[in-house]
């Protein structure tokens, strides 16, 4: 035992590897643990699942919305032109119209048109239906992460309770979906990132390279779905996470290659076509909007507020998770500081202030209005605190079960009777921003009649045709690369 108390004081601040958490008597600095902890349940699993599915069905076809509110109109328009390319089997090289992008009717240079696999359900489903079905499939993929990432870090049921709630139906993702966002179900694949992100900084070589390749792989999906800023927000962490843990340079550098090579068939095309746009907007102006953010239920027609550089409406602030939620949040995350814990890597912590800071006021600032090539495609900082809030979340997750493992009929009680006033927080949220209330707020739009028309523009079909073999060879590299290393 004493061996096993000096190898994790030399490897406290290295990842936290697959081995339990709670399997046996440990110290760890001034942590004793003596709990037998096992993985959320199946019962809890399949509660939190179907709950999931029902709190995004009835969010989606409540009083039944037509889809045509602000961003949900290009939605259509584009998913019309999709079906028409899958109908006819031709590539949706251009549109008859610029809609939405003025001067751009390259379709197919769009990086957040959607082209994952299940789009192919266009040719037999109507766009409402879509929609519903893209959601719920990535919500069920982000399910599994979320068990998956339970299953490593051993959380218990009530705080993998709070977890599945906070995570998918804070304010965040239901006012971006309600505004039109569909790509932003790449949002429910954080999960797998943060589940395989501690295996980048391990002791083998052979589990640093296959995590590299598994989240580039990971953002290769994220870019096929259109999800590129969720991609791109997770490869400024890692880029973060570089000032503490310098030696693992080069397996970030082989992971933000790798993906990088994956998403130029979505960039390259779109760096070319669209203008670059220039129009930075404020973050979080201030301490106390960052808390009504988190707290306060507001509604979709709430006036916009911002900074020094413009207003933004109020679904890009928006992260609501209740008062009940916040102090799950802060207590444990108190709680994890307090017993001087080690499970999350302390090299994803630098990065998460980072990323913190950078959504506050005009700091990200400096970095779009520098002139550098591509340093503009994330002009809405306030977007960032998505990344330090789901460090948190895991965190506080944590504290709590530790906090279980010692004081279990309290700690348990108390999570317990707290989660259903917490769903009643949620779920008034949610009804004045479920999408059909968010249409009533802002209107409704005719859905123009735009179609495929023939191109004759030479760039952009070898544009399209150099960049997607680049992506596929990109992937077919890094699928076998990974088989092969599973094998040895």
């Amino acid at each position: 035992m004493s061996q096993v108390i000096r190898h994790m004081h030399r490897h406290q601040e290295c990842e936290y590897q697959d081995a339990p958490l709670y399997n046996e008597t440990l110290n760890i600095g001034q942590v004793h643990m003596t709990q037998k902890f096992v993985n959320p349940s199946r019962m809890t699993v399949v509660l939190a699942y179907v709950i999931g599915l029902a709190y995004w069905v009835t969010y989606f076809v409540k009083e039944s919305p037509t889809f045509t509110g602000n961003d949900w109109l290009k939605e259509q328009v584009f998913s019309n032109l999709i079906r028409e390319s899958i109908e006819t089997l031709q590539v949706p090289w251009r549109m008859s119209l610029d809609f939405y992008h003025a001067g751009v009717h390259e379709l197919i240079a769009n990086p957040e048109v959607s082209l994952a696999p299940d789009m192919l359900l266009l040719g037999v489903l109507p766009n409402n239906i879509y929609f519903l079905v893209h959601w719920l499939l990535f919500f069920t993929l982000g399910f599994i992460g979320t068990v998956m990432l339970a299953r490593k870090y051993q959380l218990s049921n009530v705080s993998f309770l709070f977890f599945v709630v906070l995570f998918n139906f804070n304010g965040f993702i239901g006012s971006h979906v309600s505004e039109g966002h569909i790509q932003w179900a790449g949002y429910f694949l954080f999960p797998f990132f943060f589940c395989w992100l501690p295996d980048l900084g391990g002791d083998h070589e052979r589990d640093k390279k296959r995590s590299a390749l598994k989240i580039a792989l990971l953002f290769g999906f994220m870019f096929l779905n259109g999800s590129f800023h969720m991609a791109i927000w997770c490869l400024m962490l890692l880029a973060l996470m570089l000032i503490y843990r310098q030696d693992l340079w080069r397996h970030v550098g082989l992971l933000i290659l790798l993906a990088g090579l994956m998403g130029v068939a979505r960039l390259l095309p779109a760096a070319i076509y669209f203008p670059a746009k220039t129009d930075f907007v404020s973050g979080y102006p201030t301490i106390s909007t960052l808390l009504d953010a988190f707290t306060f239920v507001y509604h979709p027609e709430n006036p916009a507020r911002g900074g020094s550089f413009g207003n933004l409406a109020w679904h890009e602030y928006s992260f609501y998770v209740g008062y009940i939620g916040f102090v799950f949040l802060i207590a444990g995350v108190y709680a994890y500081a307090r017993q001087r814990l080690r499970f999350v890597p302390v090299w994803w912590f630098p990065a998460a202030i980072i990323m913190f800071m950078f959504s506050m006021g005009d700091v990200y600032q400096i970095i779009p209005n520098s002139g550098v090539p591509f340093s503009t495609i994330e002009r809405v900082p306030s977007r960032f605190i998505v990344m330090p809030f789901c460090v948190l979340l895991l965190v506080a997750a944590l504290g709590f079960t530790h906090l279980e493992q010692r004081y279990l009929k309290y700690t348990r009680l108390i999570l317990t009777v707290s989660l259903f006033p917490m769903l009643g927080e949620i779920f008034q949220n949610a009804r004045k921003w479920r999408i059909q209330s968010y249409e009533s707020a802002i209107g409704v739009n005719q859905i123009p009649l735009v179609s495929i028309v023939e191109s004759h523009d030479q760039l952009l079909r070898v544009v399209v045709v150099a960049s997607w073999s680049v992506s596929l060879v990109a992937a077919v590299v890094s699928i076998f690369w990974l088989v092969r290393l599973h094998k040895d």
